[in-house]
């Protein structure tokens, strides 16, 4: 199996004339460029990168640390596409902890040329996280104002989820939350075919603030609605699998201590699971994302709460941001980027 760097070489050489590759067929190195990895050892071990399942990947690169090297195409627990993305990359993109960042990094090591390839998938990524701090954020001002202005009778169809949801139904509402929702999921956002972090943490940042300033104008189940289905479907449809495991179990002041983390989904105080995306979810209108929200204190809820989370989750954003810029810089923390001074 052919690793990235041994495809770029091919394609390089493809164009000198002096050079063996050079009279290969052009099909040949598309498909060699963008086919995924036949290797079913290496897909698993960067599903677990994807997933956040820190021991499982160790155990896989404990076999085989040469898994480090190559690259291929992976789905993340928010039903993102990430194409021809590594172990290290696809865990840097997810925004990963720290754990899992410097487990995968301790394998380059182990191989002849190690840190170079290290340093050439890090190099990759840290321009992406130089712009965290500048990303910006979905507005959902427009959306919020149609919620505050809908009547009650359209905001009880849109709270009505599962079987009893109306598809008939027709308000400016419901055009604003499907229009919402569309381009939550547009494709064009949902296949990363670059280098790029796969969560915008200020999204979910903007939903909360928007909800804390409204919440005297969002009169009776408006709130409901907001929380559900505008807090709960961003975090349904964007949250990386550190994130889920955070919000399930509770744990979201051991991350910003830098503890290690218990990896799993099912919810601390509540019944039931923290789910992955799954387009079977948003097309039933249940679950988180419809008729509740899942909160950083460890559970679901679907009952408007002044505190669900907000100030407490842009503390931990902020934190995360240092964690990941020290993973990516050793020493060199940029501690001057705070996630306060983003508009």
């Amino acid at each position: 199996m052919l690793i990235r760097s041994q495809v770029v070489n091919m394609i390089k050489g493809r164009h000198d004339s002096g050079s063996l590759f050079s009279l290969l067929p052009r099909e040949i190195i598309r498909r060699l460029k963008y086919s995924p990895t036949p290797d079913q050892d290496f897909l698993d071990a960067l599903k677990d990168a994807a997933d956040g399942k820190l021991e499982e990947l160790r155990a896989k690169l404990e076999k085989n640390p040469l898994l480090v090297l190559h690259a291929g195409d992976v789905v993340t627990p928010a039903g993102l596409l990430v194409l021809d993305t590594t172990l290290l990359e696809c865990a840097i993109g997810g925004g990963e902890d720290k754990e899992m960042i410097e487990m995968i990094k301790s394998y380059f090591s182990k191989l002849p040329g190690g840190d170079e390839a290290m340093e050439s998938q890090i190099a990759r990524y840290r321009p992406c996280i130089k712009e965290m701090q500048n990303q910006k954020h979905d507005d959902l001002t427009w959306l919020i104002e149609i919620v505050k202005n809908s009547s009650l009778a359209d905001v009880a169809a849109e709270l009505a989820t599962g079987a009893d949801y109306d598809e008939t139904y027709q308000s400016p509402l419901r055009d604003a939350l499907n229009k919402f929702r569309k381009e939550k999921l547009d494709p064009k956002h949902r296949v990363i075919t670059k280098p790029q972090m796969h969560c915008n943490y200020h999204n979910l940042t903007h939903a909360f603030d928007i909800r804390s300033r409204e919440w005297s104008n969002l009169k009776e189940e408006r709130i409901h609605l907001v929380e559900q289905q505008i807090i709960g479907f961003i975090a349904l449809v964007e949250l990386p699998a550190y994130e889920r495991y955070v919000f399930a179990r509770g744990q979201a002041d051991k991350a910003i201590e830098g503890k290690g983390i218990e990896r799993s989904l099912q919810y601390q105080y509540s019944a039931g699971e923290f789910p992955c995306y799954d387009a079977r979810l948003v097309d039933s209108h249940s679950g988180v994302g419809f008729n509740s929200v899942v909160s950083l204190y460890g559970g679901w809820t679907g009952h408007a709460h002044w505190g669900l989370s907000g100030d407490f989750y842009k503390n931990y954003v902020e934190q995360k941001l240092q964690t990941v810029h020290h993973s990516i810089h050793g020493n060199a923390l940029l501690t001057s980027v705070s996630f306060n001074k983003v508009k």
